[in-house]
């Protein structure tokens, strides 16, 4: 955990750090300062207020770890993005939510396409998924990959619907809901 002191050193610790008020203020006349008077209740708020923020410089909180951060870190870096969610999310809002009880599996490697549509059949009774294989994606576009999402979501919800799936009615769903090859 990081944290700046009112003296603006910067502590390390595991612990809970402990910032003790400081009350230094210019001497004048040459003379040494007293302390504050106490303040009353109804000042009090507004005196520790001002204090704090005339002895401390602002301390940013971390979205990271909740830590402080020194005024001038450079924020966080944002998340990487994520393709296979963000595809996902793309064609459910296009009208192609993933049919329920089916799982999305991107990256996966299991198959040897750039995506398959597992739907209660031999390979996968009783349960469906889509499965997108990144390493063959790699150098597509964000919209091809749409497509490819778009176009297992079809094969499950065509086969759901008629009891049967074809490679050009995949097609045909997948570009009807935006997401032409």
């Amino acid at each position: 955990m990081r944290a700046v002191t009112a003296l603006g050193t910067v502590l390390s610790t595991t612990m809970a750090l402990v910032v003790l008020p400081v009350f230094l203020q210019p001497a004048t006349g040459g003379g040494a300062t007293a302390p504050p008077a106490p303040a009353t209740a109804d000042t009090a708020h507004q005196e520790r207020s001002a204090s704090a923020s005339a002895a401390a410089p602002p301390v940013a909180e971390s979205a990271v770890d909740g830590a402080p951060e020194a005024p001038g870190d450079p924020p966080p870096a944002p998340a990487a993005p994520d393709p296979c969610a963000d595809a996902l999310a793309w064609v459910a809002a296009a009208g192609l939510p993933l049919p329920p009880g089916a799982s999305y599996r991107c990256p996966s490697d299991q198959f040897t396409h750039q995506g398959a549509a597992c739907w209660n059949g031999v390979a996968c009774p009783g349960t469906g998924f889509v499965a997108v294989n990144m390493d063959l994606m790699a150098g597509t576009s964000p919209a091809y990959l749409r497509h490819v999402v778009a176009h297992e979501i079809c094969h499950i919800l065509d086969f759901q619907v008629t009891g049967r799936s074809t490679e050009s009615g995949a097609d045909a769903c997948a570009a009807a809901h935006g997401a032409p090859a």
